[in-house]
């Protein structure tokens, strides 16, 4: 955590195949994938203390750098919403997509760009904590990849974009036993700003 908090909170950051969540270039997710959502929920609804959580996406370098991005923020969304659907109302629920900005492996073959599209969750009692870890995180790029290929992998990310929008997703209450709503008034962060080139984070809250 940064040095004006006086004590380290742990991040959870829990990792899913692209294909768990999404058929290729769709941002729709699976029927196969609803129990897992499900689940995610249920377990956020429980005896949970609070805790802010980030869907992060991420894709293969296949196609333009602006499709990915685009792609990877759909995606998440996607889950992050499914989550509330599915009756997540209780915690702060955050998106993000990364592109192709962060892979695990040179994407140098099949097998190793399916290992970087992906799906991450990341939990924390405080979203500090996932704000910090997420502007850091360059350091995990290429990590897999060994010697030559993680030179070659590093070097392919010169040019990817290095900021990026972390998104709050609004929570539904229930007003009526059978009416929901979304929740309309202003969330009380509107946007946190990730800077992968600067190690920085900034919160931003919404104007008065």
């Amino acid at each position: 955590m940064p040095e004006d908090f006086k004590h380290q909170t742990p991040v959870l950051r829990v990792v899913f195949p692209e294909n768990t969540f999404f058929d290729t270039a769709s941002s729709d997710i699976v029927p196969s994938a609803r129990p897992i959502v499900a689940a995610m929920a249920e377990m956020l609804q429980g005896d949970v203390p609070d805790v802010a959580m980030f869907v992060a996406g991420h894709t293969d370098s296949r196609g333009a750098e602006d499709y990915n991005h685009n792609l990877s923020i759909r995606r998440a969304r996607a889950v992050a919403q499914a989550l509330r659907d599915a009756g997540a109302n209780g915690p702060d629920i955050w998106s993000v997509g990364f592109g192709e900005s962060l892979p695990l492996y040179e994407n140098s073959n099949a097998i190793n760009m399916s290992y970087n599209r992906r799906v991450e969750f990341l939990f924390a009692a405080r979203l500090e904590a996932v704000a910090n870890w997420l502007k850091d995180q360059q350091d995990l790029a290429c990590s897999d990849s060994a010697n030559d290929a993680r030179i070659r992998c590093l070097e392919s990310l010169k040019l990817v974009k290095k900021t990026y929008l972390v998104e709050p997703v609004e929570r539904r209450v229930m007003v009526a036993p059978s009416m929901v709503k979304t929740i309309t008034e202003k969330p009380k962060r509107s946007q946190i700003v990730i800077n992968l080139t600067q190690h920085s984070f900034v919160v931003k809250h919404p104007e008065l």
